[in-house]
């Protein structure tokens, strides 16, 4: 086994180790052992450590991780190049920092998916909404006994008005933000981390995009290579 290979197979389990989740008495021992060494650290170094934290596979993202490392388009830790025979051997292409490669197609794909989820952010409003209509009836039992009912009466009449509020706005059509040149963005990545042709970029890159479900001709990547 190569060292691409020994690399890309140690951060898939380790992908699939955030998603599984380690037992509670890891949290308590690693939580002990990161403030010592939090403590240990010049003001410098810590603001260098919190931009490294923040690129890092977490729970959020882990399973959209996965789902990229298990598309097809890897070969034995390197980018999948041309079939080379009938015995399903191919090129390798390598991946300069695999970890970091993953991580930017991660946030680029995430954020995509994030602009283009309408039935999501309806959600969001609705649960906010919910949330908001629970603090009110906790709060109205406390006025009702200790402020009267008039009081009450008031703050019932506010709640039933934010909730009409609530369904006035989620009535009305949903604006979608201008969306990510997706096709742009990830090819762009493939190119700044993938030692391989700009065709076999183009090719893994709309393979990828067309497993996740987003239209990607192979042609049409191409085309934003084209600069670069």
């Amino acid at each position: 086994m190569s060292e691409a290979e020994e690399r890309f197979d140690s951060f898939l389990a380790r992908v699939k180790d955030v998603i599984q989740g380690p037992p509670d008495e890891y949290y308590e021992e690693q939580a002990r052992e990161y403030e010592s060494y939090w403590h240990s650290l010049s003001d410098l170094v810590r603001s260098q450590v919190e931009i490294f934290e923040g690129q890092r596979i977490n729970l959020g993202n882990a399973e959209l991780a996965l789902k990229i490392m298990e598309s097809g388009i890897f070969h034995k830790g390197g980018l999948r190049g041309t079939q080379l025979d009938f015995k399903g051997n191919f090129e390798v292409h390598p991946i300069n920092l695999l970890e970091s490669f993953v991580v930017e197609v991660v946030a680029s794909l995430g954020a995509f998916s994030h602009a283009k989820d309408v039935q999501g952010r309806d959600n969001w409003i609705r649960k906010k909404f919910n949330f908001l209509e629970k603090e009110i009836n906790l709060l109205l039992s406390t006025v009702r006994l200790y402020k009267g009912g008039r009081a009450a009466q008031k703050l019932e009449r506010k709640r039933k008005e934010m909730m009409s509020l609530e369904e006035d706005i989620l009535q009305r059509p949903s604006r979608t933000p201008k969306l990510p040149d997706i096709k742009r963005d990830i090819a762009g990545i493939f190119h700044d981390f993938v030692e391989a042709p700009k065709v076999i970029i183009a090719e893994r890159v709309s393979e990828l995009l067309n497993f996740f479900g987003i239209d990607a001709k192979m042609e049409s990547v191409r085309k934003k290579l084209k600069n670069k």
